[in-house]
């Protein structure tokens, strides 16, 4: 006799396949299989797309249900059904209810699971969660098999950055230029290509500003940063006062649309050349100060002694003078006396 039989017995037992093939049945005839599956898990998603953007939520639902096997045989009043969620570092997973009991008469039961993708995740990681659990047929307490489902998580990628001055201020003399440095950092989870704009250009060409970038497109990796050299430029033909000059950036894939959240200020304080010469000397280290305070104390110093000397230069020459005028009226020639000779000698001195 050829085929196959099969007999279900109750699920306390084992499910036993008779397999008679032509040989009398014995040890190798007889297959047993200890556990069947009772439950099987559905997600009506396979991949769901989660926004990390800093305006955008992190949060998305899955749509699942469990389906009671309907080939467990008569003897099956329900199943207890105890579910578990699986999911990777990048996020967090949890359901609406973990606890069903299904019976034939009512075989379907629906739940959700909420998905949370962490901050600063990368768009180039697809996380998945997986839905399993466990299965006992009651009355009998028999365990078994629950069949899992799994969905993807699709993180969408989004563009921002962060910029700022190393140095947002500083004096710079009519007809030259200062080179500022510009930190540009990636604050989104892809890499990115940014550009970079002064927004209030018109107004500091009509002062005479000039404004260059050392590159004004810049390839970011995530979670990088650049520094991009800014040069500040002044003509004879700018006026002396400050300016306050802006500098933004916007994403390539995004545009000029989100230019407003990424911006950095530079105040500039336009001087004649000598003073601003004065200024930059100053601003170098406090020892530059303390040599410019030591250096304009002696400079007085020398100055108050010129003056000195230059005085009693004068002194002595209108005395030399009063003593020849009193000679002639005298009439003899009249000099000085060794006293006034040693004195106005101690006075040139």
């Amino acid at each position: 006799m050829k085929g196959s039989l099969t007999i279900l017995l109750h699920l306390s037992a084992f499910l036993i396949l008779l397999m008679p093939t032509g040989t009398p049945l014995g040890a190798d005839g007889l297959r047993t299989r200890q556990a069947i599956n009772m439950v099987e898990i559905d997600i009506t998603e396979t991949s769901i797309s989660i926004d990390t953007s800093f305006n955008g939520s992190s949060e998305g639902k899955l749509h699942c249900s469990a389906r009671l096997l309907l080939n467990l045989g008569l003897f099956v009043d329900s199943v207890d059904l105890h579910l578990e969620v699986r999911y990777p570092d990048e996020i967090s997973a949890s359901l609406s209810e973990y606890d069903f009991t299904l019976t034939p008469s009512e075989p379907l039961a629906e739940f959700t699971a909420n998905i949370t993708v962490h901050p600063g995740t990368s768009s180039t990681v697809t996380p998945e969660v997986v839905i399993g659990g466990t299965a006992t047929a009651q009355p009998s307490g028999t365990k078994g098999g629950v069949i899992e489902d799994s969905a993807s998580i699709i993180i969408l990628p989004f563009y921002t950055a962060e910029i700022s001055f190393k140095e947002d201020s500083a004096s710079i003399p009519k007809g030259e230029k200062k080179v500022f440095t510009l930190n540009i950092e990636n604050r989104g989870n892809a890499d990115e290509t940014f550009i970079l704009n002064w927004a209030n250009e018109n107004e500091l060409k009509g002062a005479h500003l000039g404004v260059e970038f050392e590159t004004a497109e810049v390839l970011i990796p995530e979670g990088g940063t650049v520094e991009v050299e800014v040069t500040v430029t002044t003509s004879s033909r700018t006026s002396r006062g400050s300016y306050i000059i802006r500098i933004e950036t916007w994403s390539e894939k995004n545009g000029p649309s989100n230019k407003e959240e990424s911006n950095a200020v530079i105040v500039v304080d336009v001087t004649d050349p000598y003073l601003g010469t004065i200024q930059g000397f100053l601003s170098a280290s406090p020892f530059m100060v303390y040599l410019f305070i030591a250096l304009t104390v002696m400079a007085a110093g020398a100055i108050v002694y010129l003056l000195l000397r230059v005085r009693a230069k004068i002194a002595w020459k209108r005395r030399l003078r009063r003593y020849r005028e009193m000679g002639e009226d005298r009439g003899q020639p009249e000099t000085p006396s060794n006293e006034a000779f040693h004195e106005g000698a101690v006075l040139e001195r």
